[in-house]
């Protein structure tokens, strides 16, 4: 990638090129790194920049027109000149065009980095992206075209037209083995050598090291590494785990404990989780979805929910003292069960219906609604005996 950007930069090159690589994989880092690098070569401050660069984002700049008028913009705000903000679609297409053809003229290099590719090429004729590749193929043009995407088929998601104007240059950054990766989570909590306090960094270094040679550590590391596979969960946890160090008059010193509890404390907890904070309101709610998921009727709106709490409110009337809730109530417990995941709309049924009449389901399993049930401390012993009777 850096020599596409050298050859562009130093010799008029043009070049068009995706990283692809899985999610949190150091794409982005990879890229911004090779700018920083290639800007701090080139540029000298206080005068113009040789190398410019343009970020777009296929989540952001959803729409050709939003991304055409972006570039502008940014062009403008790197080489000084001035913005028109009621240009059209039209004329900041045109101004595109002609302010490469200066730049070039005055030996200076754009890179138009492109995060999300693929969303970029789901539009319909992906007009953004064929008028930034047909510009590279102009004499009178000097610039570079990065992508960076998750998915390994981005390039034959291009039509025939784009496809013909890419380079057809493809960096794969894949996952890394077992030996860089606890390379790369040592480096993450290590101290750099430029530390003001060499004794401090020493000693932290050294426990860092012992860490990492416990077989503890080597474990959770290659672990979370299989699951996930991501360099940037494996920041996440070495933050998580240096973020723990404990309190206290001694020196700090890394151990294979932290990684334990931060892996512990980053674990992806199921949605029903929840459950034993809830109000009893709501817990009543599930236990009637419950009800109705084991007699077969599901999936139910919010009214047989209802309907089946009243009927077994009713039937023990004393055993539910303290547990008498109004249709509104109900309806807004229903509601932030839903928007807390723990019910579901059924998949293409009730679209368009009123909220109360809408099908939906638990997720919850029973075995853990019984357990939270037990473990309530707002719930008379009848909602239990209601959730286990058959």
């Amino acid at each position: 990638l850096r020599r596409l950007v050298d050859a562009t930069v130093r010799f008029g090159a043009n070049n068009s090129a995706v990283v692809v690589g899985a999610p949190r994989a150091g794409k982005t880092v990879l890229v911004e790194q090779m700018l920083r690098e290639v800007q701090r070569e080139h540029n000298r401050e206080g005068e113009t920049p040789v190398v410019g660069v343009v970020r777009l984002s296929g989540v952001c700049h959803t729409e050709d027109r939003a991304a055409i008028r972006h570039i502008a913009a940014e062009l403008c705000r790197a080489w000084g000149c001035r913005f028109s903000r009621g240009a059209s679609f039209s004329e900041n297409l045109s101004f595109l065009r002609e302010m490469l053809g200066e730049l070039q003229r005055g030996q200076k290099s754009v890179v138009f980095v492109l995060d999300h590719f693929d969303l970029f090429l789901q539009r319909q004729k992906q007009t953004l992206i064929y008028n930034l590749l047909d510009a590279l193929q102009s004499s009178r043009v000097q610039a570079l075209v990065v992508g960076m995407s998750c998915r390994h088929d981005v390039v034959e998601l291009m039509e025939k037209r784009s496809r013909s104007r890419f380079s057809h240059r493809r960096l794969v950054l894949p996952a890394p083995s077992d030996d860089h990766a606890l390379q790369l989570a040592q480096a993450m909590v290590r101290l750099p050598a430029d530390f003001p306090e060499a004794g401090v960094r020493d000693a932290w270094n050294e426990s860092v090291e012992a860490a990492f040679a416990a077989p503890l550590t080597k474990s959770l590391v290659l672990r979370e590494m299989q699951v996930v596979t991501s360099v940037g969960h494996l920041a996440k946890v070495m933050r998580t785990a240096a973020a723990l160090l404990p309190g206290g008059g001694g020196p700090p010193r890394f151990s294979p404990q932290l990684v334990e509890k931060a892996v512990a404390l980053l674990r992806p907890r199921p949605a029903h989780a929840v459950v034993p904070a809830l109000s009893p309101l709501e817990v009543v709610l599930l236990v009637s979805m419950q009800r109705l998921e084991a007699a077969g009727r599901a999936p139910y709106n919010f009214h047989q929910v209802y309907s089946n709490y009243l009927q077994a409110s009713k039937l023990a009337a004393d055993g539910w003292h303290g547990l008498r809730f109004g249709f509104a109530p109900a309806l807004n417990a229903f509601e932030g069960l839903l928007a807390l995941g723990l019910a579901i709309a059924a998949e293409n049924r009730g679209r368009g219906c009123l909220r109360d009449y809408r099908p939906v389901q638990t997720v919850v399993p029973r075995a853990e609604l019984v357990r939270c049930v037990r473990e309530h401390q707002g719930l008379p012993q009848a909602v239990s005996h209601w959730l286990e009777r058959d």
